[in-house]
């Protein structure tokens, strides 16, 4: 076990979607999806195609930044790194290209602790992680409503101590991190 940072982001409305409750879906949504043919004007094809577009930010994600961890599980993913700056920047250029290059809307939490990870580039099931921190960045996800990231609010702390750039740490912790009381 060892500490890292733990990112969970999760696709917005892809629950509701897959059991059909979405209601007001036209044929020019599913155009804009691809999806031109009548018999792929559903939600379980708009599902999969939105899957599909997430998935591939996930590979676009870990083109960019290689030291990455990524697993994952249908409609969410955990990315995780031992470096808190590196996964950081991989949280901004994530949401970012979701949104503006895929149009697909997610929200996320973020933590900080102790992690088990089993990263085998050679299984064909992929890596998975498990601990104090996967937990809290799940849990911190399911606080809020929207496209949005939220964190313990340890989290800034955790930054400041663990980053290996004082620059950095400047940067981060004055110009990223805003206070929510609206609990």
């Amino acid at each position: 076990s060892n500490n890292a940072a733990v990112f969970f982001v999760d696709i917005l409305g892809f629950s509701a979607l897959t059991k059909g409750e979405v209601s007001g879906i036209k044929d020019e949504d599913y155009e804009a999806w691809g999806l031109t043919n009548k018999h792929s004007r559903n939600h379980s094809y708009l599902a999969a195609t939105i899957l599909v577009e997430f998935r591939e930010a996930l590979k676009t994600l870990k083109n960019y930044l290689p030291k990455l961890n990524v697993a994952q599980i249908s409609d969410c993913a955990f990315i995780w790194s031992e470096d808190i700056t590196e996964l950081l920047r991989g949280v901004h250029f994530f949401m970012w290209h979701t949104i503006r290059e895929r149009g697909v809307l997610c929200r996320g939490g973020i933590a900080y602790g102790e992690i088990v990870s089993v990263v085998n580039n050679d299984d064909e099931l992929g890596a998975f992680v498990v601990g104090d921190a996967v937990t809290r960045a799940a849990k911190n996800e399911s606080r809020l409503k929207g496209p949005r990231i939220t964190m313990d609010v340890e989290f800034p702390q955790s930054v400041w101590d663990n980053a290996k750039n004082a620059v950095i740490q400047e940067y981060i912790c004055a110009d990223l991190f805003y206070a929510n009381h609206s609990e």
